[in-house]
């Protein structure tokens, strides 16, 4: 479960590429905020699949360390750190990062008491023009530069593609 979760945020099995990244992380601890009380901490990760939400397998758990969180699964082998920056009342930039890996970014929303978790894929940002001026894409990776901030990702929430993954509170 978690895997899926690491590869669906672009990390893990050296499958970095193909998200937006950054080497150095964009946003410090200081940035990140609380996620809403009703999410919880328990999730079972969904993916939207022929119109449909469908179950993956196993459950992920975030646990508050600090002003981030510590995603894991129920093997524990494997931890995301996870900072949630806030972007409007609903949504957030989440930049997330596992041990010696690419710092990787998508969006997250609120959506009643699922977030839902927008994939800021380097082919969707290719075909947007306000996207390669802070973009440096390489091959299939793309990577932030330096000046990108709050704004850009708030811009980013009206061109994003629908949100393919959720994770739904689970108890």
């Amino acid at each position: 479960m978690l895997k899926r979760f690491l590869i669906c945020l672009g990390m893990g099995l050296g499958l970095a590429g193909c998200m937006l990244q950054s080497h150095r992380p964009l946003f410090s601890e200081s940035d990140g905020v609380p996620l809403p009380k009703v999410l919880g901490t328990h999730f079972v990760m969904q993916d939207f699949d022929n119109g449909t939400w469908n179950d993956e397998e196993g459950s992920i758990t975030i646990k508050a360390s600090g002003r981030h969180y510590l995603a894991s699964d129920e093997a524990k082998k494997d931890e995301v750190a996870a900072l949630f920056v806030p972007l409007s009342p609903n949504w957030w930039v989440l930049q997330a990062k596992e041990k010696d890996e690419p710092n990787v970014y998508m969006l997250a929303e609120l959506s009643g008491k699922n977030l839902l978790l927008h994939a800021l894929a380097c082919e969707d940002l290719k075909k947007l023009a306000a996207a390669a001026a802070e973009i440096s894409f390489e091959g299939d990776d793309c990577y932030l530069k330096g000046g990108a901030g709050l704004d850009y990702f708030k811009q980013m929430i009206t061109s994003v593609e629908p949100a393919k993954m959720r994770l739904v509170p689970w108890k």
